[in-house]
């Protein structure tokens, strides 16, 4: 992918020109809009300052991990106000990015809606960090259940809004609503630069020669099963190393390494994040 410094020409120049006044949900929106900000502020932090140097593989893993908490607790932002709109369902957005309403989600029609409905202008190569993370069966589409991946909440209260049967199998909508236009666009805007970002950091993680196979035996030695690592394994890892880390944070983290969503990673797993 190109440098983080050409990311900035995914955005749209376009503003929040209607509020409406005493409006929960327009104030959400202007939330939204500062969260983009801040998460490019990041990426620029990341890309121009951290320096991986004459640190341990370790403690570059343990870098990474707070880098994870940086980036995706702004990303979740987005998803849980997507998840409180009522005017459109998770199975809706679905079909608004399956252009050719085939039932997946190729990396052409993600970037045609990219453009075409809000905007945007990521690479080929941006996307492709996208699916990489989230095609799990490797056949370069998104189904439903990829899609529900990339854009969940982790929060249980907002996806027992979203997964009920109503919310589920409303029927599709043809109008979206500016509002939720504007929080899909945004959410959109930040899977592609949290991607883009992760990349730039393993390549600095790379350049300074990250030991993949030195870390996993040092949290092997939190597991029992010696083969993959369980969420509880992984807290005692964190405490181990002084990461005092709330329920909520441990997922978000735990949740990029359990590629498959099994509830535990394996060696498989753990290289799939940190490949080059």
């Amino acid at each position: 992918p190109n440098n983080t410094n050409n990311i900035n020409n995914i955005f749209s120049n376009e503003k929040i020109t209607e509020r409406s006044d005493n409006s929960e949900n327009d104030d959400n929106l202007q939330n939204n809009e500062q969260t983009i900000h801040d998460l490019s502020r990041i990426i620029d932090i990341n890309s121009n300052e951290y320096n991986f140097s004459s640190k341990t593989s370790i403690n570059i893993f343990l870098d990474y991990i707070d880098n994870i908490l940086k980036l995706e607790s702004m990303c979740l932002i987005l998803k849980e106000s997507l998840a409180l709109r009522e005017d459109i369902t998770f199975k809706e957005l679905f079909c608004l990015f399956d252009y050719h309403k085939n039932k997946n989600i190729s990396i052409h029609e993600f970037k045609k809606v990219c453009k075409n409905t809000f905007g945007l202008y990521p690479t080929t190569d941006q996307v492709r960090l996208i699916f990489r993370r989230y095609d799990i069966n490797k056949d370069e589409k998104l189904d439903l259940k990829e899609f529900l991946n990339m854009i969940s909440p982790i929060k249980k209260e907002y996806v027992s809004v979203l997964f009920g049967d109503k919310r589920i199998q409303k029927p599709f909508k043809t109008e979206l609503s500016e509002k939720s236009k504007k929080i899909i666009e945004n959410l959109t805007k930040a899977i592609i630069l949290n991607e883009t970002n992760y990349y730039e950091i393993r390549e600095k993680m790379r350049i300074n020669n990250f030991n993949k196979n030195e870390v996993w035996n040092i949290l092997m030695q939190f597991s029992k099963n010696k083969n993959y690592l369980n969420r509880k394994n992984f807290d005692k890892f964190l405490k181990a190393h002084s990461y005092y880390l709330t329920s909520y944070e441990i997922d978000i983290i735990f949740n990029k390494f359990d590629f498959d969503k099994d509830a535990h990673f394996n060696f498989d797993d753990f290289k799939h994040e940190f490949h080059y």
